[in-house]
């Protein structure tokens, strides 16, 4: 098991692995000297944020296929549509027992995030 973290120094920032098998290992470095250089827009999010956002993201997908990350988001919101489809012509009896709204709620919730986040 790995996990990522960051080292914050004069130089920069290093976003580190560590894993019982290498010990740590610099996966990237993002230079002090590079912080004015960025672009218009990235200067909101200091560089210490976005090593929090790297180090974050990475911890958080352990165990997911990369590959498939990028179709999660749309495979939500299809079960979300689906499960629209169904609580309108469906009995209130079966979206009581198989708690559709509440399922609803959670999913719309997730996507909510997941966008907010995309969007900072």
């Amino acid at each position: 098991m790995s996990k990522l973290y960051k080292v914050v120094h004069p130089e920069g920032i290093s976003l580190c692995c560590e894993t019982e098998e290498t010990g740590e290992t610099v996966v990237a470095f993002l230079p002090a000297e590079t912080y004015e250089d960025l672009p218009y827009g990235a200067a909101y999010q200091t560089p210490d944020v976005n090593s929090e956002r790297i180090v974050a993201c990475v911890n958080a997908c352990e165990g997911i296929n990369p590959e498939a990350v990028k179709g999660m988001l749309f495979t939500l919101n299809c079960a979300l549509d689906t499960l629209i489809l169904i609580s309108t012509h469906s009995t209130q009896h079966f979206i009581d027992e198989f708690n559709i709204k509440g399922r609803m709620q959670q999913l719309g919730a997730t996507i909510a995030k997941a966008e907010s986040e995309a969007n900072q």
